[in-house]
């Protein structure tokens, strides 16, 4: 018994040791995998393959590829048994009239409406396959526009951290002051207020990160608190392109625009398969008959329909083709007319937010920083108050954060450029 309980204490030992290094190795993978850099290429090529919205917008595509074939072919010839008697009792064979065999039917659509129709069924695939890539774009777009967003809350956060540190030695600073009858109560009061101030901010970014990131799983099939590592800062090239160029460019590679048009191709196609409607449709029949001790019997059939009723049928669905069409024609200019808005609005964005961004960084920031240091060796030795001081402490910290919101605004610009485009705008993160 005393062998028995040592061994059952010994095999306690190792199961909690080895629980214990499992552990340790779940905690240091997982902290990798925190730590690790956030690339904006690995996050399109995980949406690209994952995203359930592009993963749904490929299979509309199939589905209407394998509409083509459908809407050329023929449909199903129909298979008949007649019988036919001559009398209460059996009669095949006794009775010349009697009969009993097999027929077959087949429907022959007007020549060229079957050809229509499988070209507006390839027209509607085109036109599934142009949501496919705007859906692609725009995935894309949405996916790098957060990403940059996690990179000013980022950099936002690391600059609210960095003011913390100043602030907290300046309200040290005035607290020494005052202890010493050398400053006034309201100077640390002041200080201790915009410490809060502060603290909220970071609170707030915090909260931000932990919002944006949940976006960022979600496009990519993730749990909404799976663990992602920083982004990395991209300084994105200024485009070389003209205003004009870049709306040469949508105009020529916009999937809403090649969407647009091929609805209007399909309507087009609609449109001659309704004119052609009004002309008949053939059926062809062939059946063979067996009258026992008579001869058999051989049956070839041609039937058409007749476009009676032309005004209240085929009429009616000409003019509402005709208007399908004019609809279709005048929804592609409204899409044209859009995206050169579009163009035309993030070309001005993306010039203005580039040209403030500069100013900030090389204009405003340097005398945001050369103001702040003088006024705090001023303030050390009592020639400056400590609400100068103060003020140009939050005048540096807006100025860092308005750089940052300016590269923010010029990057989510050139991603919805890119979008609308289809050229290549943001650099890469590698």
């Amino acid at each position: 018994m005393f062998f028995v309980h040592r061994l059952h204490v010994s095999l306690r030992r190792v199961l909690t040791f080895l629980l214990t290094v499992l552990l340790i190795g779940i905690s240091v993978t997982a902290f990798a995998q925190t730590t690790e850099p956030l690339r904006l290429e690995n996050l399109l090529h995980q949406a690209l393959t994952l995203n359930p919205e592009i993963a749904a917008a490929e299979q509309a595509v199939r589905s209407a590829r394998s509409r083509i074939p459908q809407a050329g072919a023929l449909s199903d010839p129909m298979l008949s048994f007649r019988i036919q008697n001559i009398g209460e009792s059996q009669s095949v064979g006794e009775e010349e009239m009697s009969m009993a065999g097999l027929s077959i039917s087949q429907i022959i659509p007007f020549p060229g409406k079957r050809s229509l129709s499988e070209a507006a069924a390839l027209e509607e695939s085109r036109q599934t396959e142009a949501m496919l890539e705007e859906t692609r774009r725009r995935v894309l777009a949405e996916l790098k526009r957060l990403y940059f967003e996690l990179a000013l809350v980022k950099r936002s956060e690391a600059i609210v951290d960095e003011i913390q540190k100043l602030l907290k030695t300046l309200t040290e600073t005035a607290q020494a002051r005052y202890s010493v009858g050398e400053g006034i109560q309201q100077d640390v009061l002041r200080a201790q207020t915009e410490l809060i101030r502060l603290t909220d901010r970071r609170i707030r970014l915090d909260q931000e990160e932990k919002k944006v990131k949940a976006a960022i799983n979600a496009v990519i099939l993730r749990p909404p608190d799976a663990s992602l590592g920083d982004p990395i800062p991209i300084r994105s090239p200024k485009p070389a392109l003209p205003e004009d160029l870049f709306e040469s460019a949508a105009t020529a590679q916009s999937p809403m625009i090649r969407g647009s048009d091929r609805t209007v191709a399909a309507k087009e196609r609609m449109l001659q398969m309704a004119r052609r409607d009004r002309l008949p449709d053939f059926e062809l029949s062939l059946g063979y008959f067996d009258r026992g001790r008579f001869e058999s019997v051989y049956e070839a059939m041609v039937s058409l329909n007749l476009p009676l009723y032309y005004r209240s049928r085929q009429g009616a669905r000409i003019r509402e083709s005709e208007a399908d069409l004019a609809g279709a024609r005048e929804s592609l200019k409204q899409t044209r007319q859009r995206i050169q808005l579009q163009v035309s609005d993030l070309y001005r964005e993306i010039t203005t937010s580039d040209r403030l961004r500069t100013l900030i960084e090389q204009g405003l920031l340097p005398q945001a920083r050369l103001s702040f240091e003088s006024a705090k060796a001023g303030y050390e030795v009592g020639k400056v108050d400590f609400l100068t001081l103060l003020s140009n402490l939050t005048a540096l910290f807006e100025d860092e954060i308005g750089a940052e919101e300016m590269r923010f605004r010029y990057q989510k610009a050139l991603a919805e450029m890119e979008e609308l485009t289809g050229l290549d705008l943001i650099g890469s993160n590698n």
